[in-house]
């Protein structure tokens, strides 16, 4: 496709440095909000053209959320010196425009049989049959079907979005350095 091009971000970042107790305490808050237009995704098209999707520019995202870095020095002035630290993020991911992947105009699309993309909702949304647990009289898996009762042979309509996705929310990790004379251990959990 000629007409691919990359996707453009707008972005406002906020922050603040900071250190504490003598240099030991040193971290970081970050706020950032981003809105990225001409999304790269698969735009389907008629399988007469003997592809089903063709790669496309088209749809909006937004995402905003806080980051924290945090870093301590607990032995700081000896010949061994070791420091712990920790990082979080929480990100908020939302679909501001399905573009023309929405074919029917009802702003949901449907990404393979597992995901949904809904305007005004997160990205990788999953798109499931409720569980609800196992028979006790047969074994068989038990499902909530779309009028809420229990059913062992769910049907594709009995699909809903969870309003849980793919992507995380929360992110984060922790690990520590250590310097002894010139040899350096780093671990990242």
């Amino acid at each position: 496709n000629r007409d691919l091009r990359w996707e453009e971000t707008s972005q406002f970042n906020v922050g603040v440095d900071f250190e504490m107790l003598k240099a030991r305490l040193k971290g970081s808050v970050d706020y950032y909000n981003r809105v990225t237009e001409g999304i790269f995704q698969a735009t389907p098209i008629s399988a007469g053209n003997g592809i089903t999707s063709l790669s496309s520019n088209d749809g909006s995202m937004q995402n905003s959320g806080l980051e924290l870095d945090l870093r301590y020095s607990l032995l700081k002035d000896t010949k061994f010196k070791l420091n712990i630290f920790a990082n979080g993020a929480y990100n908020k991911n939302q679909l501001k425009s399905l573009g023309s992947v929405d074919t029917d105009g009802d702003g949901s699309f449907r990404s393979g049989d597992d995901f949904i993309r809904n305007e005004g909702e997160m990205f990788g949304q999953y798109f499931l049959v409720p569980y609800a647990g196992v028979n006790p009289i047969n074994g068989n898996l038990l499902f909530l079907d779309i009028n809420g009762n229990y059913t062992e042979s769910p049907v594709d309509a009995d699909r809903r979005a969870t309003g849980k996705s793919s992507i995380p929310v929360y992110q984060g990790g922790f690990g520590f350095e250590a310097n002894y004379e010139g040899f350096y251990v780093n671990t990242l959990f």
